[in-house]
């Protein structure tokens, strides 16, 4: 199993942009990766956001100022992450999505080292 994973460090008052940007994601990925289309669909996805708080063992720590948000996405093979990168970049969200990247560190073909 493979995993594109992204992680989004992005000062509050730049999060509903990029959150309007990662529901645009979501938005193609749900028309894409449908029952009976030749795409062939991550094995499981997921996306989160949260606020950053400076105790991270503290949930009730003060807010930093920053939300993180993060995209994950497991597929099969190498093949299928890349086949879904060149989906993206011919997207209609494509030129937003690339650049949200400023506030990203991403890591497009990550391997699983655990798993429930």
């Amino acid at each position: 199993m493979y995993a594109i994973n992204l992680c989004y460090k992005v000062p509050n008052e730049n999060a509903d942009e990029i959150a309007a940007v990662i529901d645009e994601h979501a938005a193609f990925m749900q028309k894409v990766y449908v029952d009976g289309d030749d795409a062939v669909a991550p094995t499981t996805t997921f996306f989160a956001k949260a606020a950053e708080v400076t105790d991270p063992l503290d949930p009730d720590a003060e807010e930093t100022g920053f939300t993180i948000f993060t995209i994950n996405e497991i597929w099969a093979s190498p093949d299928d992450v890349i086949s879904h990168i060149h989906r993206v970049m011919d997207a209609p969200h494509a030129e937003r999505f690339f650049k949200s990247f400023e506030y990203c560190t991403a890591a497009p073909m990550g391997t699983i080292t655990f798993q429930i």
